[in-house]
């Protein structure tokens, strides 16, 4: 129930991202996490559901992709402390 809260409030982060950008992206995960399918499966069903809006408001025709990765499997962090 928890992991459905934190999923809903980075969904609804994300998708004032988009709309703010103004882009329609294509959305992928980090199929190793349950949250990072969650919150794409979320984000992507509140964009279809508002695909009218986004298709009138998106700047560019170019696609662009928004990855969604989990912290937990960042090579990157380890190396930096």
């Amino acid at each position: 129930m928890q992991d459905a809260s934190i999923a809903n409030r980075i969904v609804d982060g994300l998708f004032g991202v988009i709309m703010a950008t103004r882009s329609n992206p294509i959305v992928r995960y980090d199929a190793n996490s349950t949250i990072c399918r969650l919150v794409a499966e979320n984000l992507q069903s509140k964009i279809s559901q508002e695909f009218e809006f986004v298709q009138k408001t998106s700047r560019s025709s170019e696609p662009t992709v928004l990855l969604i990765m989990d912290r937990k499997e960042d090579p990157v962090s380890p190396l930096l402390n």
